[in-house]
């Protein structure tokens, strides 16, 4: 019965055709701590879908009620690389082996340390934000835009209500 359902359920999980960018926001209402005059929310943007060249690496740019801005940018390994080390590393790196000390009569960890970054598919991004109470009791609403060479990909915004 268990993997009747468990199939039942990946049978049910969306396809797409191309990646689409969702924004959660945790906890959707949230009451304000009078110590900080306020309160923190954790947002989320989430690209789900596809690995597609186009939607690769983007510029995440948060947009707040307020007018100001937070931009992230990644340096990231060509597309086609994007599953290996960056930037190239020398051979020897990473290579695993023991030697014999003679004069203490221990084994040595001969390991070449290795600084490397392996970027993936980067597709989710994460902003705490503190904000105060809404002057009118209405929700704060925020937008997140991802561009790439100057044109914008997607745009989805998420609310949230601090009492």
């Amino acid at each position: 019965m268990r993997t009747l359902l468990m199939v039942a359920a990946l049978m049910a999980a969306p396809t797409y055709d191309k990646p689409t960018l969702t924004v959660r926001v945790f906890p959707p209402i949230q009451l304000a701590d009078n110590a900080i005059g306020g309160a923190y929310v954790m947002m989320t943007a989430e690209l789900q879908g596809p690995e597609t060249e186009q939607f690769y690496c983007p510029k995440v740019t948060w947009e707040f009620p307020d007018g100001t801005t937070s931009t992230h940018e990644q340096d990231c390994a060509p597309f086609e690389n994007r599953h290996e080390c960056y930037p190239a590393l020398a051979k020897d790196c990473g290579v695993n082996g023991f030697r014999l000390n003679l004069k203490t009569g221990e084994y040595e960890d001969t390991v070449k340390e290795c600084a490397c970054n392996i970027t993936g598919y980067p597709n989710i991004w994460r902003m705490r934000k503190g904000a105060p109470a809404h002057p009118e009791g209405e929700y704060w609403e925020v937008w997140v835009r991802l561009d790439k060479n100057g044109k914008m990909l997607a745009r989805r915004n998420v609310r949230f209500w601090i009492k």
